[in-house]
Order: structure tokens, then sequence, then C-alpha cells
């Protein structure tokens, strides 16, 4: 008899975990659908306006730049993200400013610093031999 008793109880309380957990879920969503999540990175070209197609990385280097700017002002945006774009534009000044930031986030993208051809054209640089000595790949 008292699990009869105890039946009616058990599955009042299952009711209730299931209106609350019901409750938070449309809450989240409905908190969730006011504030645009960012899955993904799209990088849409720019137009090339030298004419010379050697530069269409530029274009493309310069709108990656742009958004990933853009993106930082509402949230967090790796350094390694910043230096592989900076990179990519033959901008070094920018691109040593960014691995600055990654030394100080400890950022994975500095263990590749002396195997990855990407940090092939700073690699004669006094800035990046210094930096590779601090990280501890010397």
């Amino acid at each position: 008899m008292v699990g009869a008793r105890s039946s009616p109880a058990v599955g009042g309380a299952v009711v209730l975990v299931l209106i609350a957990l019901a409750y938070f879920f449309i809450r989240a969503r409905a908190n969730g659908a006011s504030r645009p999540r960012i899955k993904s990175l799209a990088v849409l070209p720019l137009k090339n306006l030298s004419g010379d197609p050697t530069q269409e990385y530029l274009a493309d280097g310069m709108r990656l730049l742009a958004e990933l700017k853009k993106r930082k002002q509402t949230g967090y945006v790796p350094a390694g993200a910043f230096v592989n774009a900076y990179l990519g534009v033959d901008e070094k000044e920018g691109a040593f400013s960014w691995l600055e930031q990654a030394y100080k986030e400890h950022s994975n993208t500095l263990l590749l610093l002396k195997t990855h051809p990407y940090f092939d054209p700073i690699r004669d640089d006094p800035r990046f031999k210094d930096l590779v000595r601090r990280v501890g790949l010397d």
C-alpha cells in the first residue's frame, strides 16, 4: 500500500521538475534570441581596385582584418587570428604587435614559431628571435 500512495507524489514531483525545466529552457531560448549568435566567420573578398591580379590576397586580408576588429568589439578574438591576418597582408608591425598579445595570452600559436613557414618573412627580425627565446623554443 505504501507504494500506491507514493506513486501520485512521485508523479507530481516529476511533473513539477518537467515544468521547471521547460520554463528555464524557454527562458534561455528567449534570452538567446535577443542576442545574435555568431557561429562562423565568413570572409568576403574586397574588390581589388589595383587591377593587379597578384594583389587579390591583399583585398582578402584587409577584409579579414576588418571582420576580426569588428568581432573584437563584441567578444574575444584570439591574438593568433590577428597575427595570421597581419602576416597574410605583409604587415609586419601589426603582426609583431599581436605576437606580443599572443605571448601574454599564452597562445598555442607560439608553439609553431620555429616550424611553420607562415613565420618565414619575419624570422630574421630581432623581435622574432627574442620572442622565440622568451617562449623557450631556442
